[in-house]
């Protein structure tokens, strides 16, 4: 590499950035290695390989003038402490094979901590600004590959003739290429709030149509799903939208079209479910978009106020800014209602009582996990955690009777991503967690850019979420593209164009996901 100059330099290495996001964007979520019996371990083997390979060979080929070391900012002091208290807990912690691996069932290990933010900052370091777009395209289009297959599933049509195959017992239960209702809504809102952002801030009317039908798909395909962490995810980042003090009278028209169009999707869905054979019945928030009366009269409203602001030159943000205050008051008073007055709620009664039973039995498991922590954990414990991914042991084998009484299961895991690293890594790690989580939105915002509303449905959707290897990772990579560097003086042009990158990204996923199968046979 020594006969390279610089500019040469420059140009590999942000052609492997490119390759290395796209392929984390595209195999990630579609890889299946397998079938539902090892969906996530061969996601987990697969986003190392990518990541190991490409980390080397860009610290190979290293950067002009300077070192990859040298290009990290002062702000990501936050992602290198969160790796350091990973790294202090697996070494503190009682069981090291399961903390640096990670639960077999989840992967999310110190291993998979370190790889996520070694993909954070090669792509910092490799890319700039002006490739943002066309990787959030890749993100958006596997998005809607894997919308398109949960679709199918959901009517019981298996395209790629996996699941029903190999568990024919399962085939009640929903699965997509990303897994299971709440992996799969999670990455799904993530993809569709993006998508959204993009069709409200295009400029071209036409870009603008294409991203608003993508949207539309993606955010219809929460339905199946029936997961109410992602529906409320895609919820707070379509009201940020429409809270951004920019935000024209055309731009809140497009966010209330595609929400009316998502409703008489859901319609549909609901009459369609009635005639044909389904999975399952929607549930909860999926079943309220699903009610074809309900859904009819609510998208009639949205498309009758699109039309009245589309041509307003007033600012609505203030509007909305008040409205969602008031909305967070009036669910604060109505849980308050229900859980320290006993005042009857009707229908909302359940839902908003907190109790074992709360949340498919969140409940329970989050209160036994806040009494161990606050009763049994030691200083140090509270300091530095039992471990990454270490819950497992905190809930079983102690509740395990009681836990498959109530969900005929055991849960190993929080289903909160921020409880979850609390007792894990203990509470300086959750504090860096949430720091970097907060400073890439914040920055995204102020850059207008799409990746960040992903990361907004990302932070939301975890108080009800576990991570798993096709969604956190994509997090990090998309937290990087909130805020790249603009493109350098005398750089060269964009190494690769966008057939270019697609050909590279399948040849070198293809490569990592043959060595994972052989890895995992």
């Amino acid at each position: 590499m020594k006969n390279l100059g610089e500019n040469e330099k420059s140009g590999l290495l942000t052609r492997l950035g490119l390759v290395y996001a796209a392929a984390v964007f595209v195999w990630l979520p579609l890889y299946l290695y397998n079938g539902y019996i090892q969906l996530i371990t061969g996601k987990a083997a697969l986003f190392y390989i990518l990541t190991l390979g490409f980390c080397a060979a860009a610290l190979w080929i290293g950067r002009p003038k300077r070192s990859l070391w040298l290009l990290l900012q002062g702000e990501d002091g936050w992602l290198l402490s969160l790796c350091g208290l990973f790294f202090l807990s697996t070494l503190l912690s009682k069981d090291k094979g399961t903390s640096f691996w990670g639960v077999r069932e989840r992967s999310n290990g110190l291993l998979m901590m370190l790889c996520c933010a070694g993909g954070f900052f090669l792509v910092r370091a490799a890319l700039r600004r002006e490739h943002a777009e066309l990787l959030l395209r890749f993100f958006l289009g596997a998005a809607a590959v894997s919308a398109g297959i949960g679709w199918l599933n959901y009517f019981k049509i298996d395209p790629l003739d996996t699941y029903y195959s190999l568990r024919p017992e399962k085939a009640d239960l929903f699965l997509s290429t990303v897994g299971n209702t709440n992996f799969f809504g999670a990455y799904i809102a993530m993809a569709a709030a993006a998508a959204l952002f993009l069709c409200a801030k295009a400029q071209d009317p036409r870009r603008s149509f294409a991203f608003g039908a993508l949207a539309v798909f993606l955010a219809s395909a929460l339905l199946p799903a029936s997961s109410d962490a992602a529906w409320l995810g895609f919820y707070a980042a379509a009201m940020l939208l429409l809270c951004l003090k920019k935000t024209t009278g055309r731009e809140v028209s497009r966010v209330f079209t595609v929400a009316a169009l998502v409703l008489l999707v859901g319609a549909l869905a609901g009459i369609a479910a009635r005639f044909f054979p389904v999975l399952s019945r929607f549930h909860v928030l999926s079943s309220v978009a699903g009610r074809p009366a309900f859904a009819c009269a609510a998208a009639l409203v949205l498309l009758l106020a699109a039309l009245l602001v589309h041509k307003s030159q007033r600012k609505f943000a203030a509007l909305f800014r008040v409205a969602a205050v008031l909305l967070i008051l009036g669910i604060v008073l109505l849980f308050y209602l229900a859980n320290c007055t006993g005042f009857p709620l009707g229908v909302l009664q359940d839902a908003l009582t907190f109790g074992p039973g709360w949340g498919s039995n969140r409940g329970y498991v989050w209160g036994r996990l806040w009494y161990s922590f606050n009763q049994y954990f030691t200083p140090q414990d509270k300091m530095f955690g039992v471990g990454p991914d270490g819950v497992n042991g905190v809930l079983n084998p102690a509740y395990t009777p009681y836990i498959i009484a109530l969900n005929s299961n055991t849960f190993d895991q929080a289903h909160n991503v921020y409880l979850q690293l609390l007792l894990s890594c203990g509470g300086p790690a959750l504090f860096c967690w949430c720091v970097f989580l907060l400073q890439w939105m914040i920055r995204g915002f102020q850059k207008r850019s799409a990746a960040a509303m992903a990361v907004l449905v990302y932070s939301v959707q975890a108080f009800f979420s576990i991570d798993m290897p096709a969604v956190l990772p994509l997090c990090f990579v998309l937290a990087a593209l909130t805020d790249l560097p603009p493109k350098e003086e005398n750089a060269p042009a964009q190494p690769l164009k966008q057939g270019q990158l697609l050909f590279w990204t399948l040849l070198s996923g293809g490569a990592a996901a043959f060595l994972t199968g052989l890895l995992l046979r």
